[in-house]
């Protein structure tokens, strides 16, 4: 290292250049990474942008330091085009992991799920979804009692205004799976019970 090169001091302008191109990558990361984290995929023009602060980042960051630029150019093109694909790899994931809890909800019952702590936490709407996916598998007059029960302490214990609860009640459940035929005239007849016993 030369003499030029232990006086050298980066000038005010290129601290300045330094200081706002990282608050760009900065931006430039909410902008991938907030819709990506919402299973949203980040908008492709999103790659091209982190390509670019990355590099000019790096490029007068590097020249600062006076190190030689391309380095910059280098390490900017590889880290910009990671963090664009890694908020991709992010955005399907999340995606897939609200597909999946979406499907736990609205699947019947399971066993673990008969619970007053689980009960409270989801909506009577969601109570009557999962009564009514279970009567889609079993039909017997043991299980429709069963599901009887469960419903009573689910619609009871869970979140959500009862009137608003009743006054959608036919258009959602009767009208919907039972004037459709989609439900058989002995799984209805719980749907009927429960809309008279909360629902007076």
């Amino acid at each position: 290292m030369n003499a030029d090169e232990d006086s050298y001091k980066p000038s005010k302008l290129l601290i300045v250049g330094i200081v706002l191109s990282f608050i760009a990558v900065i931006g430039m990361y909410g902008a991938m990474y907030v819709p990506a984290y919402l299973g949203k995929s980040p908008d492709p023009m999103s790659g091209y942008a982190s390509i670019f602060w990355h590099a000019l980042f790096f490029v007068l960051l590097l020249k600062a330091l006076n190190k030689k630029k391309y380095i910059g150019v280098i390490l900017g093109v590889i880290i910009g085009i990671l963090a664009f694909y890694y908020s991709v790899y992010l955005s399907g994931y999340q995606s897939a992991s609200k597909r999946n809890s979406q499907v736990s909800l609205t699947s019947g019952w399971s066993q673990p799920q008969l619970t007053e702590t689980y009960m409270r936490s989801i909506s009577k709407n969601m109570c009557m979804l999962k009564t009514i996916e279970s009567l889609k598998e079993c039909d017997s007059d043991n299980c429709i009692k069963t599901l009887a029960a469960v419903t009573g302490d689910c619609v009871s214990f869970a979140q959500g205004s009862m009137n608003v609860f009743c006054s959608s009640y036919d258009l959602n459940y009767t009208n919907e799976y039972c004037d459709t035929g989609i439900l058989s005239e002995k799984a209805c007849k719980l749907i009927q019970v429960t809309k008279t016993v909360f629902c007076k």
